[in-house]
């Protein structure tokens, strides 16, 4: 009776020891066409194995890549911001998923850096179960966006400036004696506006020590709730002060919009015009300083 050797059945057969062969061949091959295209390129080149959209390998990457992302060459990971990277597998995988290139532009957070690129994803499909490959062409345009950013934030200030500017403009405090001042209204009142009156109004009292302040409503293009209520809150406060105050420019069709709006004035001074307000706020200074 003869005998056979056993026969083990767990180790790779000769086809998979053949096909692991040609795939590291081809690799080889590959990291030699990359590393000559990539030492030559001026850009940043990099190609990545795609699992799926969270699993992914840096298979090269040339010294313009490493560069661009603050990483040390040849790195095995570079250190992006987990909701960086996050992004990029998602992109990766859509890409593998197209089949066809995608051009990005993306905003990269790496090594503490923010990195703005304009990329190109070529997936390159191979045959299972070898996993699809994206080459990632990208251009820095960092210094671009940076400036970008400067110029939108300069633009933001000097509206701001502006805003500020015209703010007062339209909200000016006028003092016409030692103890009275004026601040006449032109235009629409809305939220921002009347804590503006408001805080003008406060200011312009505490500073001058005026006895008598005139609100002058007779600019006011639209007289609403918002314009009663930022009225007798100003005079609230004008009182809390020590001061007195006066409104001017109660129209006829001013006084109906009021009363139609239940708007109570009472204690509230008023004069139709803005000279009888003046010749009153003289009289009572003239009063309180006796």
């Amino acid at each position: 009776m003869t005998s056979h050797p056993d026969i083990d059945t767990t180790g790779p057969d000769q086809e998979t020891i053949a096909i692991d062969l040609r795939e590291a061949a081809a690799l080889q091959r590959a990291a030699a066409v990359l590393d000559a295209i990539g030492d030559k390129a001026s850009y940043p080149i990099a190609v990545m194995e795609v699992a799926s959209a969270s699993q992914n390998t840096l298979i090269y990457a040339n010294a313009e890549t490493y560069k661009m992302l603050h990483s040390k060459q040849h790195a095995a990971k570079i250190d992006f911001e987990q909701n960086t990277q996050a992004m990029i597998g998602r992109q990766l995988w859509e890409c593998v998923q197209q089949g066809q290139p995608q051009q990005l532009e993306e905003h990269l957070l790496v090594a503490g850096h923010d990195v703005w690129t304009q990329s190109i994803y070529t997936p390159i499909l191979r045959e299972p179960p070898l996993l699809p490959w994206v080459v990632i062409s990208s251009f820095d345009i960092s210094e671009r966006k940076r400036r970008e950013i400067e110029e939108i934030r300069n633009r933001e200030i000097v509206i701001e400036n502006q805003s500020h500017a015209l703010a007062e403009l339209s909200t000016p405090l006028l003092a016409i004696s030692e103890h009275v001042v004026v601040l006449p209204l032109i235009g629409t009142v809305d939220s921002r506006r009347a804590q503006q009156i408001m805080d003008t109004l406060l200011s312009g009292i505490s500073e001058t020590s005026a006895q008598v302040a005139i609100l002058d409503i007779t600019g006011v293009s639209v007289v609403d709730t918002q314009v009663a209520n930022a009225i007798i809150r100003a005079a609230q406060a004008t009182r809390l002060l020590g001061a007195q105050i006066i409104i001017t420019g109660i129209r006829p069709e001013v006084a109906q919009t009021l009363i139609g709006l239940g708007i109570d004035l009472g204690g509230i001074t008023t004069c139709g015009t803005l000279q009888a307000g003046i010749a009153q706020s003289l009289q009572r200074s003239d009063l309180v300083l006796r």
